[in-house]
């Protein structure tokens, strides 16, 4: 059986691409069946799925060769200065958002 690669990319190391990535691995609705490679840091993968507590065992992607059912890691290390997770306050957020009315 083939099933298609998809390769997913964290993104902004201090986004939060590595929390939509890993929420939609883990969602109910299962993605369909296929091989799925996350290109990104590996801490920082680590990291955001410590806190939002969801699983991370992702194998190391060989790369090459035909596609295999799985989730895989590519681990792209993100530059020193970009290797820790922000979020951004409240007022940054509304700030971004466009809205002035405060909660």
């Amino acid at each position: 059986m083939t099933v298609p690669r998809i390769g997913l990319t964290l993104g902004d190391p201090g986004g939060v691409g590595a929390e939509v990535v890993l929420k939609a691995l883990a969602s109910k609705g299962r993605l369909p069946e296929a091989e799925y490679v996350l290109f990104g840091d590996a801490r920082l993968f680590g990291e955001e799925a410590r806190a939002l507590k969801l699983p991370a065992d992702f194998s190391p992607w060989p790369g090459g060769g035909p596609a295999r059912p799985g989730i895989f890691l590519r681990d792209v290390a993100a530059p020193a200065a970009d290797r820790t997770r922000r979020r951004p306050d409240a007022a940054t957020a509304r700030r971004l958002s466009g809205s002035s009315r405060r909660p």
